[in-house]
């Protein structure tokens, strides 16, 4: 299937933009009991594809990337049933199975071996004010260090809720706070999520306006929605709009029009690793079976 320049203009106009040096501390917050997280059914590439990076693109195909070559790998176009609909956001789950919302807000989940599509019972009507009237993300997040469970996060323009992974029920929604002078609130649209295996959760917020572009990468305590710490608005030079983000083998990767970056939090150095894109990558996702530290 062939990208239109709608569906991409569309897509990067309403993704948002990225500045910041990433500066973190290390202690992971502690796990979120509201849901018992247990991993779906098996149905998808297994445990080992539970550990990739997986990205969708504007003519929604699915792709594989490789973090230790950079190489893509296409998996095939996602057969999801809405037409002209777009992935907005992926994550995945335990069982190697990605969770897919679509710009339309129908939530699907697809086989990471075959990017089959199967719907799913959630209700986008959930999502009117004031839970969220913006396309919401998503992303797993474990319950704690060497926690075998998950917890599913819903972020909206405002805060993040659990999704509930049996009913597919949203729960309250808890507020981003704003306890720092440099710092703030998402803006107009949901912050892009990406959780990790040792239970850190990290969103990009967006502390001014978004006609400054003043996007950061920060970490959230899933079980309050406080910001523990985030960076100031500065690096991620030249990207304004479209991007998408993963935590994998301890680091952070930046997926934009212009390439990929890879945000080192020990160091604090990004480096564009990839100057170009085969297609424009609108949503990517781990599970919490991915490295949280870089592979030896």
């Amino acid at each position: 299937m062939t990208s239109t320049p709608a569906i991409i203009a569309t897509a990067l106009a309403f993704s948002g933009c990225a500045s910041g040096t990433l500066v973190l501390d290390g202690a992971p917050p502690p796990g979120d009991s509201r849901s018992s997280g247990e991993p779906t059914p098996s149905g998808g590439s297994g445990s080992n594809g539970a550990e990739l990076v997986y990205v969708a693109t504007a003519d929604r195909q699915l792709q594989i990337f490789d973090p230790s070559t950079l190489a893509f790998t296409p998996i095939g176009a996602i057969d999801c049933p809405n037409g002209s609909a777009f992935p907005w956001s992926l994550t995945i789950d335990r069982s190697g199975v990605a969770w897919m919302i679509f710009s339309d807000n129908h939530l699907y989940r697809v086989d990471t071996a075959t990017a089959h599509c199967t719907p799913t019972s959630f209700d986008p009507s959930q999502l009117v004010q004031p839970i969220n009237p913006y396309v919401p993300r998503i992303a797993f997040v474990a319950n704690g260090p060497d926690s075998p469970s998950d917890t599913l996060y819903l972020a909206t323009n405002t805060g993040i809720a659990v999704l509930d992974q049996a009913s597919l029920k949203i729960g309250p929604v808890l507020p981003f706070d704003r306890d720092n002078g440099d710092g703030g609130l998402a803006g107009n649209w949901a912050p892009e999520l990406t959780g990790t295996g040792d239970g850190r959760l990290y969103a990009m917020l967006m502390p001014g306006s978004w006609s400054n572009h003043e996007w950061v990468l920060s970490k959230i305590d899933p079980s309050t929605a406080h910001i523990v710490s985030w960076s100031p608005p500065q690096g991620f030079p030249g990207i304004s709009k479209g991007f998408a983000l993963v935590f994998w083998g301890g680091d952070a990767w930046l997926f934009h029009p212009y390439g990929v970056d890879r945000h080192k939090l020990g160091t604090g150095i990004t480096t564009r690793v990839l100057d170009s894109l085969p297609s424009v990558i609108l949503a990517a996702g781990v599970s919490t079976r991915a490295p949280v530290e870089e592979p030896k």
